[in-house]
């Protein structure tokens, strides 16, 4: 990603309104009027390459010479349809000579390629350098649709200088995918997130904690002049406690081994018994001394975004055992290719019994870390059934 063509605006006034319209808990007319706010700073920053004029203007006192925009040039805000209409009135307010030409095109869900079904942009553009274009859509995804308008204008002979793409929040493969096609093009955003998931939705990082010194995650995000944070991916939804993708289980798990560091209770089912589908013959694990590690190695790589680990519990209405998640909170879940180098991909906030990722993972190890509660049992699990949902 060409940084320097990627303009973040990330002034106060902007990081308050945008944290205010993440906020899952602000009503829809507090996600408008924050978007507002935020598309109007945006605009501010493109308008700076405007072109000006010297003026003459009669004050009450005297006479002046001001700077304006250049009166002949052709300012055209194009929205995407319907999203980047949230750009329009701010546009028309603080840039009244605007014209405003629609694009209406959408995403198709499985291909995440843009259909046309609207274009309001000028046949033909006389004179082209004289011609400003400003496509704002409100999130900048996979960047087929905007690539897509950009080609439309760039047609026309419109300089790539003139043309600027204005969005609220960017995904990098979005950035990158723009920058092959066009990669002199100028994107001013909000923000970059992390990246996207599986279905092209844009994943925000996480920040979860912060060490060394005296350092904390502060809640008035005005406060610091400086912050250095050191990020650590979080690609788990903590949200899902149920897996509802479009994995399936792997059905052979011939091969799969698992180790520990802990010590297997013989009155139970032994560690192999994890890989046999029921939850009913289920293992039990223990490490007085420290944390426990289950290591499972499915002798190959495979691709997966959820993990199924469940154990046998009793329903005390029925008087019946039924199958219960043996995940719980504080348990981490790492992944390795080779069985040495691991990388953690989460901690559990809460019992489940999936563990359900927003991108897919590859990987042939996975490690679940139970930390030591103290007591007679240490660290614990209960494991019958492990398996993940295989893309």
């Amino acid at each position: 990603m060409n940084k320097e063509k990627v303009r973040i605006i990330n002034n106060p006034v902007v990081l308050l309104n945008l944290c205010t319209m993440r906020d899952k808990d602000t009503d829809s007319q507090g996600v408008r009027i924050a978007t507002r706010k935020i598309t109007r700073c945006l605009l501010y920053e493109a308008a700076k390459n405007l072109p000006l004029v010297d003026k003459e203007v009669t004050t009450p006192l005297t006479t002046f010479t001001a700077k304006t925009v250049d009166p002949n040039i052709n300012l055209i805000i194009s929205p995407i349809l319907r999203a980047g209409l949230i750009f329009t009135d701010e546009a028309i307010d603080i840039l009244p000579q605007a014209c405003i030409r629609h694009i209406g095109m959408y995403r198709d869900e499985k291909t995440l390629k843009p259909v046309w079904y609207y274009n309001k942009v000028p046949m033909d553009a006389p004179n082209p350098e004289n011609f400003y274009i400003y496509i704002t859509d409100p999130m900048l995804a996979t960047g087929n649709s905007l690539i897509e308008a950009i080609k439309l204008y760039a047609d026309k002979g419109i300089p790539i200088d003139n043309i600027k793409v204005i969005c609220i929040i960017a995904a990098p493969q979005g950035i990158e995918n723009i920058q092959k096609h066009y990669p002199d093009i100028e994107i001013i955003t909000a923000a970059v997130d992390d990246h996207l998931n599986e279905k092209g939705y844009i994943v925000p990082l996480r920040l979860v904690s912060a060490e060394g010194g005296n350092s904390q995650l502060s809640t008035n995000m005005l406060a610091p002049s400086f912050l250095t944070i050191t990020v650590t991916e979080d690609n788990m939804n903590h949200e899902a406690t149920q897996y509802t993708g479009t994995g399936t289980l792997v059905a052979d798990q011939t091969g799969w081994t698992a180790t520990t560091n802990g010590t297997v209770q013989s009155w139970y089912e032994p560690i192999e018994a994890i890989f046999d589908g029921n939850y009913e013959t289920y293992c039990s694990i223990s490490n007085r001394s420290g944390e426990l590690l289950l290591d499972i190695d499915m002798g190959k790589a495979y691709s997966f975004d959820s993990i199924k680990m469940t154990s046998s519990g009793y329903d005390y209405e029925t008087w019946t055992e039924k199958e219960v998640g043996a995940f719980s909170a504080g348990m981490t879940v790492s992944t390795s290719d080779n069985g040495t180098d691991w990388k953690t991909q989460g901690e559990i906030e809460r019992n489940a019994e999936d563990c359900v990722f927003y991108a897919p993972l590859t990987a042939r190890y996975i490690r679940i870390t139970v930390p030591n509660a103290g007591g007679w049992y240490g660290a614990s699990l209960e494991c019958g059934v492990f398996n993940v949902y295989a893309k």
